[in-house]
This record gives structure tokens, C-alpha cells and sequence, in this order.
């Protein structure tokens, strides 16, 4: 997360008298799966066409009063908010079936 997230985090109406920093807010971050690709441009068009929803995602594991959360979902709003970190290998060691959350 960059400091924009951050700036929205700490100034959202709460109560509480915690200010968030960088290493909190970067120490869980979720991961998305994409389809495979070897072009970093295909991870970044994937990422603004599903914008919308990464945004929703995030801001809910934070803060659920979608009246707070950000409204423009633009590229340079993704942008100015997260950074794309691509991985290439997900192993899965889990014994049972994987489990699909709607959001």
C-alpha cells in the first residue's frame, strides 16, 4: 500500500486513537490470482479492468462503511494506491478442496 491508502486509512471517522504506518498496513497484504502471462503490461490491464473490485476487497478488510471508501477507481487512482507485486509460483499444501468466496 502506498501513501495515499494510508492518508485515507488514518483519516477515515473513528474513534480510535491508533495511527497506522506503512509496516502495518504492508505486513498482510492479499494476494489475487490472474491468468498466466509473460508480459508485466497483462498484469497491470488485468489489475485496472478488476479495479473496482481489488479496490473493494482492500477497503473492506479495513474499514466495511462502503460510504467512506474511495470513489475513483481509475489507473491512476490504482495506481497512487497499491503496487503490483507479481509472483510467478502458488503452491497449494492443503489437504482439502479449495473453498471460493464470493465478494
Amino acid at each position: 500500500m502506498k501513501e495515499p491508502f494510508l492518508e485515507w486509512l488514518n483519516n477515515l471517522p473513528s474513534k480510535r486513537e491508533h495511527i497506522y504506518t506503512f509496516e502495518e498496513v504492508n505486513e498482510d497484504l492479499p494476494a489475487f490470482l490472474m491468468p498466466e502471462s509473460d508480459l508485466p503490461m497483462d498484469a497491470k490491464s488485468f489489475c485496472y479492468k478488476n479495479a473496482k473490485k481489488i479496490f473493494a476487497v482492500v477497503l473492506e478488510s479495513w474499514w466495511t462503511d462502503e460510504t467512506d471508501w474511495i470513489e475513483d477507481y481509475s489507473p491512476a487512482s490504482f495506481d497512487s494506491y497499491f503496487e503490483i507485486i507479481q509472483g510467478e509460483i502458488i503452491i497449494d499444501l492443503g489437504r482439502g478442496r479449495i473453498i471460493q468466496e464470493e465478494y
